[in-house]
C-alpha cells in the first residue's frame, strides 16, 4: 500500500486499517496520526514482529481528530467495541461468570446465580474466577452458618426438613425450626466471611461461646467451637498470602509473539481470594497498548478494587484511572508488592503453558505431526448390540469446539455390528463430500485395528492425504495406584499417557465430546425405530388408521384376533381395507 503521509492530520485522534471489502483489521490512536503512521511504512518501520503481515491486507486508513489524548484514548475503545477488529484487543463481556446471591427474604436463600442473570434483588458476592472456587466458598459458608439454599417455591410448600438440615448445612425455617433472629445471625455470619472478615466473625464467635459456657450451655458451646475450629482452617488457609491493602488486584502479562495471557490476582480484606488469566490471540498491541486495552475493557464489566498493580507504567495511565473512577493505579518497584507482580507473571506464564495453543504445540511435537492441529476431527460410532448403528464427527479449530461443522452419519453400507466398517464408511462419506473445510488431524476413538481402517482410507482418499492420525484407547488390565493410562497409536508407533497428562485430558475432551454426540443420535434413531408398528406394513394404513386401530384394539396382537366385523367398526376402516388386514396378518409369523 502506498501512502501520502502529508495527508494525515498532525493532530491526535484515532486510525482504522481497512482492508478492500471495507472491513476494519486495526484500530489505533496517537497523539500525533502522521507521524504514527508514518512509522508503519517508514525504513526503519515498526519493530513488532507481526506488522507485515498486517500491512499486506490494509488498503486505506481512515483517521478521526479529536481534541486531545484523552479523548483519543476513549474513542479508540468505542470503535474497538463497535468493529471488533481481528487485530485489536478484545475481551469477551464475560457476564457468566459465577456468583453468590443472598436473596431479599424473611429467611434469604443462597444460591449460585451467573453474572448474566443478575436481576434478582438481594446481595451478590464474587465474580468468581472459576466456577470451583465458588462452589467451595458456598460449602464453606453452608458449613459455618446454616442457610436455606432451596427455592422459594420449595420453602414454602414443604412440610418436613430436608436432607441438608439432616446434614447441619441448613436449619430448617421452613418448618419452623430455627428462629428469625437465629437465621439473621447465621446470615450476618455469612456475610462477613464472604466479604473476607473471618477475624471479626473468629471475634465474636468466641464471645458467643463463652457466654453459653458461662450459661452452662455446653451442647451449644460445643457447637460454636466446631464453627470457630472450622473457620480457624479457612482463615489460616486465606492467611497463606495476604497484603495489607484491603481491595487490590494484581495484573501482569506474558506474551509469545502475536499471543497474550494477562493474570489477575484478587486481594480483599488483604486476603488472596481468587486467580484467573484472560487470552488474546492475533494481538498487534504493544504490551503498554495491552495492559491499557485490558484496564478499560474488563474494569467495564468487573468489580473495582480501590488499587491495581500493574507491572509496567504507559503513557496514557494518568488518562486510564480518571476513567476508571475509582481505582487507584500504581507500578511497585521494590518489596512485597514488586514480588506480587511478580506472582502475577507467573500466573500468566502457566496459563499459557496450558493454553489450547500450547497444547496443541505439545500435541504436533510429541506425535510428529507434518501439520500444526489447527484443525482437529474426530470421529466415533454407536449402537446397542449392532442395531441402529451410526456414526459422529466434532470439529475443534484452535483447541475449540465449532459446532456448526459436527455432522451425524446413519451407517448404510457396514455389515451388522461391524465397528471397523462402520468407521471405513463414515470416513470415506466424508471425505467424498469435498467440504472445504479439511481437518489437519483425525483423531478416533480405538485401539490399533481402527487406527489402521483409518490410515488405510486416508492413504486412498485424495482429499485426506493432508491429514495427520491419532487413535486413543484405554490400555486394559493395567492399573497404577488406581490411575488409568492410555494408548494413543500415530504414524510412529504407540505412546503411553499417564491419567495425569495435559495432553491426555485434552484428547479425552475430544473424544468424549465425540462419543455424546453419537450417543445423542443414536438414541434419537433408535427412539425412532421403536414407534415403528407391524401395522406399517399392511397396504393402505397410514398413520391416521394406525392410531385408530391401536387406540380401539390397544395393541398388534388384538388387531389380528379381531374379526373382519370388529375391524369395521373402527372409524375410517371399510371392507376391502378390513380383509387386507386379515390376508396380512393370515400370511405373517403370529405375534
Amino acid at each position: 500500500m502506498k501512502i501520502q503521509s502529508e495527508s494525515f492530520p498532525e493532530r491526535p485522534g484515532c486510525y482504522l486499517m481497512k482492508d478492500c471489502d471495507g472491513l476494519v483489521l486495526y484500530i489505533g490512536k496517537a497523539k500525533n496520526l502522521r507521524n504514527r503512521i508514518k512509522q508503519y511504512f517508514s525504513c526503519k518501520g515498526d519493530s513488532r514482529p507481526q506488522i507485515p503481515y498486517l500491512l499486506e491486507k490494509v488498503a486505506t486508513i481512515e483517521t478521526i481528530v479529536v481534541q486531545s489524548e484523552k479523548e483519543a484514548l476513549l474513542l479508540e475503545q468505542t470503535l474497538i467495541q463497535k468493529h471488533k477488529p481481528p487485530y485489536n484487543i478484545l475481551l469477551k463481556d464475560d457476564k457468566s461468570r459465577l456468583l453468590i446471591h443472598l436473596s431479599e427474604h424473611a429467611f434469604p436463600q443462597i444460591s449460585f446465580v451467573r453474572g448474566k442473570e443478575k436481576k434478582k434483588k438481594g446481595r451478590y458476592f464474587g465474580p468468581f474466577m472459576h466456577g470451583v472456587d465458588a462452589k467451595r466458598v458456598l460449602e464453606q459458608v453452608v458449613s459455618l452458618f446454616p442457610l436455606r439454599q432451596c427455592s422459594t417455591k420449595e420453602f414454602q410448600r414443604r412440610e418436613r426438613p430436608c436432607l441438608l438440615y439432616e446434614m447441619k448445612k441448613c436449619p430448617g425455617p421452613c418448618v419452623g425450626l430455627c428462629s428469625k433472629e437465629e437465621y439473621a445471625k447465621n446470615i450476618e455470619g455469612a456475610e462477613k466471611v464472604l466479604e473476607g472478615k473471618t477475624k471479626e466473625v473468629l471475634n465474636i464467635l468466641k464471645k458467643e461461646m463463652e457466654k453459653a459456657a458461662e450459661a452452662l450451655l455446653f451442647e451449644k458451646a460445643h457447637r460454636i467451637k466446631k464453627r470457630i475450629d472450622l473457620l480457624s482452617k479457612v482463615d489460616l488457609r486465606q492467611n497463606v498470602l495476604s497484603v495489607g491493602v484491603g481491595s487490590l488486584d494484581v495484573l501482569s502479562l506474558y506474551r509469545k509473539e502475536s499471543d497474550l495471557i494477562f493474570a489477575k490476582l484478587i486481594f480483599r480484606n488483604g486476603n488472596l481470594i481468587g486467580a484467573g488469566t484472560f487470552s488474546c490471540s492475533d494481538v498487534l498491541a504493544s504490551n503498554e497498548e495491552a495492559i491499557e486495552a485490558f484496564l478499560l475493557q474488563h474494569y467495564k464489566t468487573h468489580e473495582k478494587p480501590r488499587e491495581i498493580y500493574l507491572p509496567f507504567s504507559f503513557d496514557s495511565l494518568s488518562h486510564v484511572e480518571e476513567f476508571l473512577e475509582g481505582p487507584r493505579l500504581f507500578v511497585p518497584q521494590k518489596g512485597k508488592k514488586k514480588e506480587l507482580v511478580q506472582l502475577a507473571f507467573l500466573n500468566a506464564q502457566n496459563g499459557w503453558k496450558r493454553s489450547p495453543e500450547k497444547l496443541l504445540e505439545a500435541i504436533q511435537r510429541g506425535f510428529s505431526l507434518k501439520r500444526f492441529p489447527s484443525v482437529i476431527e474426530c470421529y466415533d460410532q454407536s449402537h446397542t448390540s449392532g442395531d441402529a448403528m451410526v456414526s459422529s464427527r466434532v470439529v475443534f479449530i484452535d483447541g475449540k469446539p465449532a459446532k456448526k461443522y459436527y455432522r451425524h452419519y446413519a451407517i448404510k453400507d457396514a455389515a451388522f455390528s461391524d465397528d471397523y466398517g462402520a468407521l471405513e464408511e463414515t470416513l470415506r462419506r466424508r471425505f467424498q463430500k469435498k467440504e472445504q473445510l479439511l481437518p489437519d488431524l483425525i483423531l478416533i476413538d480405538g485401539g490399533r485395528g481402527h487406527f489402521q481402517t483409518a490410515l488405510r482410507v486416508i492413504e486412498e482418499e485424495e482429499e485426506a492425504l493432508c491429514s495427520d492420525l491419532l487413535s486413543l484407547s484405554k490400555e486394559e488390565g493395567r492399573h497404577d495406584k488406581g490411575l488409568r493410562t492410555e494408548i494413543v497409536h500415530s504414524m510412529h508407533g504407540q505412546k503411553e499417557l499417564s491419567s495425569t497428562s495435559e495432553l491426555l485430558f485434552f484428547l479425552q475432551r475430544i473424544r468424549d465430546e465425540a462419543h455424546r454426540f453419537a450417543i445423542s443420535f443414536h438414541r434419537k434413531k433408535r427412539a425412532a425405530g421403536l414407534k415403528k408398528s407391524i401395522l406399517d406394513e399392511i397396504p393402505g394404513i397410514g398413520s391416521q388408521k394406525k392410531k385408530a386401530l391401536l387406540k380401539h384394539f390397544k395393541s398388534a396382537s388384538n388387531i389380528q384376533k379381531a374379526s373382519i366385523e370388529e375391524l369395521l367398526s373402527v372409524p375410517g376402516i371399510n371392507k376391502k381395507i378390513a380383509e387386507q388386514i386379515k390376508k396380512f396378518f393370515a400370511t405373517s409369523l403370529p405375534l
